[in-house]
């Protein structure tokens, strides 16, 4: 892949259309495009799509995302993962400080919008027998749920939490509305929501199991 800070490609119309994409459309600011590296790549030749890497603790890759943004062909994934699985690796685990409360998200543009010890799930499960799942037993800081705004969120996040409790783990819910889920925000707004977080308790977990149904 190539790196959207490299000055070489700087005029290509490739990194234009993905500088772009970021920066209007996804809103990221470069420090953050520079601090996670992002970068572009065609898939198959065909597609183009943004290279988002994860490194492990010593900043080798442990996995990557493409995003396709341009497409030649009648495609349906938006999204081109890496074969690793996902349940053997921290996402971003470089950028993870696990001497303070981390936030759990779905994707990667929400960790990256977030910006700070923000880890994406890579989806909406939290993997009994994932290398993130045995970590967070070790863990006794806060851990923040901030999964989308929608249905599906509210049941995953209710979910991890009721697994967590068990371990006596201190988790909050973070409430994005009116906002769709992290990457949708700023961070000046992230930060205000994440001020009113609450504090999750079997209650609540009822609460929301009833809301759900």
């Amino acid at each position: 892949f190539k790196d959207l800070t490299d000055k070489q490609i700087k005029n290509n119309s490739d990194f234009l259309s993905a500088f772009n994409y970021l920066k209007i459309e996804r809103k990221i600011p470069q420090r953050y495009i520079i601090k996670y590296n992002l970068g572009i790549h065609k898939l198959y030749n065909k597609n183009l799509s943004i290279f988002i890497p994860s490194y492990n603790l010593d900043n080798n890759l442990n996995y990557y995302t493409s995003r396709i943004i341009q497409s030649n062909e009648n495609i349906k994934l938006k999204y081109i993962n890496s074969k690793i699985s996902k349940i053997s690796i921290i996402p971003f685990e470089n950028f993870i400080d696990w001497n303070y409360s981390i936030i759990l998200v779905e994707g990667v543009f929400d960790a990256i919008k977030i910006g700070y010890n923000s880890i994406p799930l890579l989806g909406l499960e939290l993997n009994d027998n994932s290398l993130l799942f045995k970590k967070l037993m070790s863990f006794n800081k806060k851990i923040y749920l901030s999964l989308d705004n929608d249905k599906a969120g509210v049941c995953a996040s209710s979910k991890i939490a009721k697994k967590l409790l068990l371990y006596d783990k201190e988790i909050y819910y973070i409430d994005l509305s009116p906002f769709k889920d992290p990457g949708n925000m700023n961070k000046r707004d992230f930060l205000l929501k994440k001020r009113e977080a609450i504090k999750i308790d079997e209650f609540w977990i009822m609460k929301k199991e009833t809301e759900i149904l």
